[in-house]
């Protein structure tokens, strides 16, 4: 039995215990590219764990979207601004003229969640 065949099933444990699964998951053929390429080890240790962490974070988003209960489907394209009073109508296009950006203004929104959802939508956009 080769030092390969013994390695692979104790780092797999270890990854699992570690709870890596993107690391688990590409470090084999990141390996081999790492060996093609002749990078550092650091380099390729910052590229399993990078991935690592962005597939964290794209989980992480995609957890709060699901637990903020947030209707997705609601957008300014598909908003109807004409529900708008004149006065919330006014204030909306100073909001996507997005001048408090540059001015770095918070924005606070109340009420009902219609507007709130719009103000998401357009902090987002």
């Amino acid at each position: 039995m080769n030092a390969s065949a013994d390695v692979c099933p104790a780092l797999i444990g270890h990854l699992k215990d570690l709870h890596l699964p993107t690391v688990r998951g590409c470090y084999e053929e990141t390996a081999r590219r790492a060996e093609r390429e002749a990078l550092s080890y650091e380099q390729y240790l910052l590229e399993v764990i990078s991935r690592e962490c962005e597939q964290r974070r794209k989980s992480k988003v995609q957890r709060l979207l699901k637990e903020s209960a947030l209707p997705l489907e609601k957008s300014l394209q598909n908003f109807d601004i004409k529900r708008l009073p004149a006065k919330a109508m006014r204030q909306l296009r100073t909001l996507l003229e997005g001048g408090f950006l540059d001015r770095k203004e918070d924005v606070l929104v109340f009420g009902n969640p219609d507007p709130a959802t719009l103000c998401t939508s357009l902090l987002h956009s």
